[in-house]
């Protein structure tokens, strides 16, 4: 018996398969294309009018030592420094909503005040009563 080994395959109306010492490591589908494995990238990604869809304990993972990741382990979601430096955020004024985005939990204004809501503690550059 001959075993048939495949480097690409195409099927009529169908998909197109690409292998790699005879294991399946690309495919189109009916809903676009299908890699296994792990797929590198020299110059970027572009995502448009999608999602990338990550499953619990997967990380985005940024940084050439992975020192920043993202992600959700099935109960809490996570953003991590785990090398050097610090996180930092810059923008003029920031906000941390609760989870339906429709109520303010904390607030900071350039130049201005930060505020903790349902909290006793507020700052401000002039006093208030």
């Amino acid at each position: 018996m001959v075993l048939l080994r495949y480097q690409i395959r195409a099927n009529q109306d169908s998909s197109v398969e690409l292998f790699f010492d005879n294991a399946k490591k690309f495919e189109t589908t009916t809903f676009g294309s299908k890699v296994t494995g792990y797929l590198q990238v020299t110059s970027g990604v572009d995502v448009t009018g999608g999602n990338i869809d990550l499953v619990d304990n997967s990380k985005i993972r940024l940084g050439t030592s992975q020192d920043l990741q993202i992600y959700h382990d099935g109960s809490n979601s996570y953003i991590k420094d785990v090398g050097t430096g610090s996180i930092i955020i810059n923008g003029d004024f920031f906000r941390i909503l609760n989870s339906a985005g429709n109520s303010q939990m904390f607030r900071c204004d350039a130049n201005d005040s930060v505020q903790l809501y349902y909290c006793l503690l507020y700052t401000s550059p002039s006093p208030r009563d």
